[in-house]
């Protein structure tokens, strides 16, 4: 692929500009790392809330933040399942090993009783989240900071 064709893309353009407003690489690198993570939670709908705090809390870029965490909504609904099983298989759950038929008859009988026995299920898959996320976020990290020192031209630290 041309370099310049490359740079004359919308997404470089936006990083460029980013950088231009005087954020360094590892607040860009931060930025993305966080928003990936937090945007890969797997619960539905608290991501922009989440990010929102870490944004704040970090001092990255809320836009950049959130523009990273939408466009990483298709990284969470594909791991959503992946943390569901991982923390039924830390605790031992057996949610998942009901079939179909008898999981919806649960929430027949006794939708109370059954989100509780989901509920369950949400805990666990965010105790599996919290156990990759740090790993997961060091690697984005880093990895992503050292692509922007590289194409920046600038040395690199790390």
């Amino acid at each position: 692929m041309n370099l310049s064709l490359l740079r004359k893309t919308k997404f470089v353009r936006f990083l460029t500009n980013f950088i231009k407003q005087g954020a360094t690489p590892e607040k860009i690198a931060l930025t993305v790392a966080l928003g990936v993570i937090l945007g890969a939670f797997p619960v539905i709908g608290p991501t922009t809330l989440l990010c929102t705090l870490a944004a704040l809390i970090f001092r990255v870029n809320l836009p950049a933040i959130q523009f990273v965490n939408y466009t990483t909504y298709p990284i969470q609904i594909i791991t959503i399942l992946p943390f569901y099983k991982f923390g039924a298989y830390i605790f031992g759950d057996k949610t998942f090993d009901i079939p179909l038929e008898e999981f919806t008859g649960m929430f027949r009988q006794d939708i109370w009783g059954s989100l509780l026995f989901f509920g369950n299920a949400i805990y666990h898959a965010i105790v599996a989240w919290c156990l990759v996320a740090p790993i997961a976020g060091g690697l984005i990290y880093f990895s992503v900071l050292y692509l922007f020192k590289k194409f920046s031209g600038k040395k690199q630290i790390v």
